[in-house]
């Protein structure tokens, strides 16, 4: 969910948050690009237990507690990187920096495709390019056939996809014939 909500606002309430609310942070933090000042800020919505599971909500998600038996949640994952380029290649790849498969490169790669005229897997893009850009999805050094077609909104969904046109057809508008 690469810019979506924070999990601590979401389904991770985290109870250590209410409680230093406002203080200065007290866990060492290596200085990152945003340069990690300020205090230490509560999630501003509440959560609620829903479901036999009693998952935890937050108010942001009205509807999602109805289905809360249906979710899986997972709460265990952690990554060493804390800037978003390089927590984003370690999120897609398994690795922290650029030049990796990604996930879906190596789901190709493995399993190979249902079809050669189509590929083998897509990501579709909302309008945004996530931190680190493309090469979240790209084939790193296994064969170009492993990269990630990206569809995105608007008229042309495919880049490149129209076939050119024929120098006749180029021409045909300045003409005066």
């Amino acid at each position: 969910m690469d810019g979506g909500v924070s999990q601590v606002d979401s389904f991770d309430p985290k109870p250590r948050l209410d409680k230093d609310h406002g203080k200065p942070f007290s866990a060492k933090i290596n200085p990152t690009q945003f340069d990690n000042i300020g205090t230490t800020f509560k999630s501003p919505w509440a959560f609620k237990r829903y479901g036999q599971c009693g998952l935890t909500v937050s108010d942001i998600f009205p509807y999602i507690g109805a289905m809360a038996d249906e979710l899986c949640v997972v709460r265990s994952m952690t990554s060493k990187f804390s800037e978003h380029n390089s927590a984003n290649f370690f999120l897609h790849t398994g690795f922290g920096v650029q030049g990796r498969p990604s996930m879906g490169a190596w789901m190709s790669y493995g399993l190979g495709a249902q079809a050669t005229d189509l590929p083998g897997f897509v990501v579709l893009n909302g309008g945004l390019v996530p931190s680190g850009g493309w090469d979240n999805f790209g084939n790193g050094f296994l064969p170009a056939s492993h990269q990630a077609t990206v569809f995105k909104t608007g008229k042309e969904p495919l880049a490149d996809i129209r076939p050119r046109e024929s120098r006749l057809e180029r021409r045909r508008p300045n003409s005066v014939c």
